[in-house]
This record gives C-alpha cells, sequence and structure tokens, in this order.
C-alpha cells in the first residue's frame, strides 16, 4: 500500500532519479499539470491529499531548470484516463 500511495505523491514523481535519466535521454521539456495538484491558497479545497506546497513547487521546478528541462505548466486540459 505504501508503493501505492507513494506513486500518488507528486513529490515523489520529480525525484532526482526520473530527472537524470529525462536528461540523459535529451527531454528538453515537462508538462505539470497544476490543477488539483498545488495547494492553492485562494482554494484550498481543491487540493489532492499530497498536494504540493508552494515552496514545494518552487523547489521541484528549480530541481527540474537545473536538470536542464523548461517545466511548462498545464491548467484546465481535458483528457481521457
Amino acid at each position: 500500500m505504501e508503493d501505492y500511495e507513494q506513486s500518488l505523491n507528486p513529490i515523489w514523481l520529480c525525484g532526482t532519479r526520473p530527472l537524470i535519466d529525462m536528461a540523459k535521454n535529451h527531454v528538453n521539456m515537462l508538462f505539470i499539470n497544476l490543477d488539483d495538484s498545488v495547494a492553492w491558497h485562494s482554494h484550498p479545497e481543491i487540493s489532492l491529499a499530497h498536494s504540493w506546497t508552494h515552496e514545494q513547487l518552487r523547489a521541484q521546478l528549480a530541481k527540474i531548470r537545473k536538470a536542464g528541462i523548461e517545466p511548462i505548466p498545464m491548467f484546465n486540459f481535458f483528457y481521457d484516463t
């Protein structure tokens, strides 16, 4: 169960190892879905259980940029799962 919960945590998804692998494979852009994945001050009720704080988001963006990857925010995109 812990692995499943960890897989839902967006911070785990942007760990150092995946970023290193992306950079080695010449990935230069990373789309990040920010709708309910960030604890917005204006609407905290729409946040998921493991949402990033603003500080965590800034730290992850810095890590992504340091790897030479451009973070691209996604808002209000429809996708079918």
